[in-house]
């Protein structure tokens, strides 16, 4: 498996920012942020208190094949289009989803060629959740560009998350298909060194820079 933690000293992180054409101070990798957990574990509403409770003010970007976030200092990227930012335009989806999950499956590629934009504007936070970037190719280009990638798993009852899914989208044979492929996917990332089993009090606390101040956050 690729290593997605491998530890990069000063001189390491000087000659990345050499190579890529970047100066700056700070010497830290810049991180991405990545939330997972079953259909219904509340991904979307996390991301979404990281938004209200971070103290930063965002504005939206987006084309027909990729939307993200931009916040007004420019630290920090959040994949995927919002309610309250973006558009909502004539979509199925519209006011009924958030985050990647309004994101078509062709743009994941250019999800992917974003990562080396928001390096050369010197992003130091990208985030992102739901299973569109969640691919071993989105984590090894984000770890090849120099990101410290943190891999969260929102600790949530397999139970809860299927009956949240449920009173959102019906009793459908898709619901319970993408419970199963969650359950066998979670053994794959569980395997990296930078996974993490949390709730999402914790998890929002720790994309807020580690503050131990509890933040609420709703159940989907």
């Amino acid at each position: 498996m690729h290593d997605i933690t491998k530890k990069r000293t000063r001189k390491d992180v000087e000659l990345f920012r050499e190579d890529t054409g970047i100066t700056t101070s700070a010497l830290s990798a810049p991180k991405l942020t990545l939330v997972m957990g079953y259909p219904g574990a509340g991904k979307t509403t996390l991301v979404r208190e990281f938004i209200k409770n971070s103290g930063l003010s965002f504005h939206h970007f987006c084309d027909k094949q990729a939307a993200w976030l931009m916040s007004d200092d420019g630290s920090t990227a959040i994949f995927g289009r919002w309610q309250g930012y973006h558009p909502d335009g004539k979509s199925a989806l519209a006011g009924r989803l958030d985050g990647t999950d309004r994101i078509h499956g062709s743009g994941f590629t250019k999800c992917v060629n974003l990562l080396d934009v928001f390096v050369k504007q010197r992003v130091t936070h990208v985030i992102a959740e739901g299973f569109l970037l969640l691919k071993p190719t989105f984590v090894h280009e984000a770890e090849r560009l120099g990101f410290d990638v943190r891999l969260y798993e929102i600790d949530v009852v397999d139970s809860t998350a299927l009956d949240r899914f449920k009173a959102r989208d019906g009793e459908n044979a898709k619901l319970h298909r993408n419970h199963k492929r969650w359950a066998r996917d979670r053994l794959r990332w569980k395997k990296y060194s930078t996974w993490k089993l949390a709730t999402s009090a914790e998890i929002v606390g720790e994309m807020m820079g580690g503050s131990k101040k509890a933040v609420p956050v709703a159940a989907s």
